[in-house]
C-alpha cells in the first residue's frame, strides 16, 4: 500500500509538529490495535500513557497532584481533603460553579 496524499500532506506533517512539541507518536497496526497500547481502534489516546503525563505535569510547587481524581476517582472525604489543600477556596468556587455553571459552554 502506497502513502496517498492526505498521510503525505495532512497527517504526517500534523504528526511531525507534534513530535516537536513534545508529544509521543507510536506508530500503529493495522490489524492489532494492542501493539500501541489501546484497546480497539475507537481508542485515540493510549489512556496508561495519558494518565501518566498528567501525573507528571499536574503537580503543585509541593508535588501534590493538582488533579485529585487521578489519586481518588470517587468524591471520598480523602479526596475532598485534597481538592482543599490544593484549592483553599474550593468551597467558594463550588457556589460559583452551581450559580453560574449552567451558563458555561463546553468545546
Amino acid at each position: 500500500m502506497t502513502a496517498g496524499p492526505e498521510i503525505t500532506l495532512v497527517e504526517q506533517p500534523f504528526i511531525d509538529q507534534l513530535i516537536r512539541m513534545g508529544w509521543k507518536h507510536t506508530t500503529g497496526n493495522l490489524d492489532h490495535p494492542t501493539a500501541t497500547g489501546r484497546e480497539g481502534f475507537r481508542d485515540v489516546l493510549i489512556e496508561d500513557d495519558l494518565r501518566k503525563a498528567l501525573r507528571r505535569i499536574n503537580l503543585d510547587p509541593n508535588g501534590e497532584l493538582r488533579l485529585a481524581h487521578l489519586v481518588d476517582p470517587n468524591h471520598t472525604p480523602e479526596f475532598l481533603q485534597r481538592v482543599t489543600r490544593a484549592m483553599p477556596d474550593y468551597e467558594q468556587r463550588k457556589l460559583w460553579l452551581a450559580e453560574h455553571g449552567g451558563r458555561l459552554v463546553v468545546l
